[in-house]
Parts: structure tokens; sequence; C-alpha cells
């Protein structure tokens, strides 16, 4: 009785590890779609009305959801007590945020839109964000492509570990 708990046990945390690496896959994608439309959404605003920056992010940080409720509540508590430190570099310690489940190929455009944000006129801001939008674009398609094909074999790789470890024990 006592193996067959066991067996389960090791079959059981075999498949969760499988299905939590498939679930990183999942949060990546989730956080730049999310990301795409909050960029989107600052490339409106830039357009048609120019709201100032700290009143955009705290918009953001109502309409967004987690992860990015976060991000950009870090980012419009750091924009408003600015004092040595560049929005920038305060962009920038958002995007560290272990939350966000981004890879570094994903977050060296973010991190380049962070230099640009409130500092040039708003035509190049839109540029900017126009071009991020277009990058982000690619790595989610990417990520969606890895979620699809990656998710299942991850899954299948790990309820076959769990498998594999309750054979060996047995």
């Amino acid at each position: 009785m006592l193996k067959l708990i066991g067996a389960v046990l090791v079959l059981i945390g075999g498949s969760s590890m499988g299905i939590r690496a498939a679930g990183e896959l999942q949060k990546r994608s989730r956080t730049l779609t999310q990301f795409l439309s909050a960029l989107e959404q600052i490339q409106a605003e830039l357009s048609f009305s120019l709201t100032p920056m700290p009143e955009l992010l705290q918009r953001l940080q109502k309409e967004s959801e987690e992860p990015l409720k976060s991000f950009f509540k870090f980012c419009a508590e750091g924009l408003s007590g600015l004092g040595d430190t560049s929005f920038s570099s305060v962009w920038n310690q958002a995007l560290q945020l272990e939350i966000l489940a981004l890879r570094l190929e994903d977050c060296i455009p973010l991190e380049q839109l962070g230099t640009v944000l409130g500092r040039y006129d708003a035509e190049e801001q839109r540029a900017a964000v126009g071009n991020v939008c277009v990058r982000l674009s690619q790595q989610l398609a990417d990520a969606k492509e890895k979620q699809e094909k990656m998710g299942r074999v991850y899954r299948t790789l790990g309820i076959s570990a769990g498998v594999l470890c309750v054979l060996l024990l047995l």
C-alpha cells in the first residue's frame, strides 16, 4: 500500500513538473500579449491626446491585469519619486521584476523603449512604440509556436518521467 501511494506521488510530481514548464510558456505568451495591448494604447495616447506620462502610467495600471498591473504600478511609483534616477532606469528596473516571465530577447526592445518614452517629442515616441510593437509581435508569434509545440512535449515528458521513476522504484 505504501509503495502504491509513493508511486502515485512520484507520478503526480513528474506530471506537475511538465505542466508547470508548459505553464511558463503560456505565461510568457500572455505577458507579451498584454504588453502589445498596452503599447498600442500608449501609441494611441501619443497620437491623439498627448496624455502626460504619470497619468498614462496610472491609467495603464488601472486597466491592466497582472503581471502588467504591477509593472505599471512600479513605473508610476518610480516616476513620482524621481530624483537622481531617470525614467529609463525605473522602466528597466520594472522590467527586471520576476513576475513578468519575459526572456532576454523580449526585454531588449522594451528596454530601448524606456530610453525614448517621456524624453523625445510625441512623433519620435510614437515611432519607437510602433517599432517595439512590431518586434514584440514577432516575439509573440514565436512564443505561441513554442507554447503549442513545446507545451505538449513538456507535459508528455513530465508524465513519462513520472512513469519511468515509478517503474524503476517498483
